[in-house]
């Protein structure tokens, strides 16, 4: 009994084990011991046996031995519907290895407990690649993850010795390689902070704390693994996305560090495009025939939002809403909590709050807004001006009484869609109306705006020409 438990000191049979089946001699080795095993089982149920039947065993368990053996290298591809994180941690070779394989195998335990009482934790697989896969750099990593189809692989070396008369077990280097489908400047920009912040950790775990420092170490392994995939599947998935950048948020919370204020920036700045995606993709003008429908999706999206406190976003998409109601007066409100985080003059709470005033008919104060959002970076609303063109389309559509909605329309056809003949079409139109008007204007401030509108329409028109 002594012996033996000299020898599990010594030596991880387990981990012994799994290395000669893993490797190439495994299959042989595998086949002798099997057929050595099914020779004496035989002989004790039958007696002696001849050439003949010692034979055909063979054939068989080599036949299985090798489909075995096959079996147990099997590294599997993750299915596409399926999160994959695979672990390869090259260990030392020396006496210290036992150690090691021992707090590694609380540390595999311990993550995927973790990850799997998330919420979000049942999409996620996790693979423990065998010592002969471990990578030495990057670029076997990448490929690594690339042949097994898996999403983040957490790679490095782990070593076993003393520190101030404490044994302890240290993760250095520790790295996660991952595929970000960024521009090149965006994702050296996200490593870059990514790197930061791993080197603000600790990777260690003592002897005498292991129990303390292990958690911490998983903890880390956790968050910063739903953080990765988070922008892994940005573009990809904007769920997956945003359901794992929500999680890291909420972990993110109570760090202070620089490094950590950046990265929470950057996700909440990341889940505003997500929500306004999402937002986007709805049928969201007041003709659609799914309207009421579309605005119940949206009244769940802005939710969410608001549950995050990402209250500039809550604020505008609530507004954008209102303006689907028709309710223009608290459509106005909210785009003025909106201005209360704006930093300088932001062309879209002009624009939104002129496109209310045209609604309501009150061209003037339309005009004034729309004036404000031109003297503006108005540029930045090229994007969303296909919707923007949308809205006043379907307004003429039902009332082709309203020609004063020609101008901002035109406006938006020539600055933002670069579309010359329907321009110049919408200008036409506003330049006659407007003409028709100025002559029975009652008020300075009517004549005022409309020569504003007539000056901006002629001068985009001879332009046009």
């Amino acid at each position: 009994m002594e012996y033996w438990q000299f020898l599990t000191k010594q030596y991880d049979f387990q981990d012994y084990l799994i290395n000669i089946i893993n490797s190439y001699v495994g299959f042989p080795i595998l086949a002798l011991i099997s057929y050595l095993i099914d020779i004496k089982i035989f002989r004790f149920l039958f007696g002696e046996t001849d050439f003949y039947i010692i034979t055909r065993l063979a054939i068989i368990c080599v036949i299985s031995s090798f489909i075995l053996w096959m079996i147990a290298r099997h590294i599997p591809k993750f299915k596409s519907d399926e999160i994959g994180i695979f672990i390869a941690l090259t260990k030392p070779e020396n006496e210290e290895r036992v150690n090691v394989n021992k707090e590694l195998r609380m540390v595999y335990n311990s993550l995927k407990q973790l990850i799997g009482r998330e919420k979000i934790g049942d999409k996620v697989k996790i693979f423990i690649l065998p010592d002969r896969l471990a990578p030495k750099n990057e670029k076997e990593a990448h490929a690594l993850r690339d042949k097994y189809s898996g999403d983040l692989i957490i790679w490095g070396n782990v070593e076993y010795g003393n520190k101030n008369n404490k044994s302890q077990t240290a993760f250095v280097p520790i790295f996660f390689s991952y595929k970000l489908f960024f521009t090149p400047e965006d994702t050296r920009k996200f490593s870059n902070n990514l790197s930061q912040i791993l080197s603000k950790h600790k990777w260690v775990i003592n002897d005498g704390d292991n129990l303390l420092d292990r958690s911490y170490l998983v903890q880390n392994l956790e968050s910063f693994s739903l953080y990765i995939i988070g922008y892994v599947y940005y573009g990809r998935d904007i769920d997956i996305s945003k359901d794992f950048l929500k999680r890291s948020l909420q972990i993110f919370a109570q760090k202070t560090d620089d490094e950590f204020k950046i990265a929470k920036t950057n996700i909440m700045f990341s889940l505003e495009n997500i929500f306004f995606y999402k937002i986007g993709r709805l049928e969201l003008w007041p003709t659609s025939k799914k309207v009421d429908l579309e605005i119940r999706k949206a009244e769940e999206i802005i939710k969410e939002l608001g549950e995050l406190k990402l209250n500039k976003s809550y604020f505008n998409l609530k507004s954008i809403l209102h303006c689907v109601k028709g309710e223009y007066d608290l459509a106005r409100e909210q785009l003025d909590m909106v201005s209360q985080f704006e930093q300088k003059r932001d062309p879209t709470i002009f624009y939104n709050k002129s496109y209310t005033f045209y609604m309501e008919g009150n061209f003037i104060e339309g005009t004034k807004f729309l004036s404000s959002a031109l003297h503006t970076n108005f540029s930045i609303l090229a994007k969303q001006s296909p919707n923007l063109a949308r809205w006043f389309e379907d307004e003429l559509g039902k009332d082709a009484s309203k020609i004063y909605l020609n101008f901002p329309l035109g406006v938006i056809y020539n600055d933002l869609m670069k579309d010359k003949f329907l321009a110049k079409e919408c200008l036409e139109k506003s330049l006659m109306w407007i003409l028709s008007k100025i002559s029975v204007s009652s008020t300075k401030s009517e004549k005022r705006w409309f020569n504003y509108i007539k000056y901006q329409s002629e001068r985009r028109l001879k332009k046009l020409k």
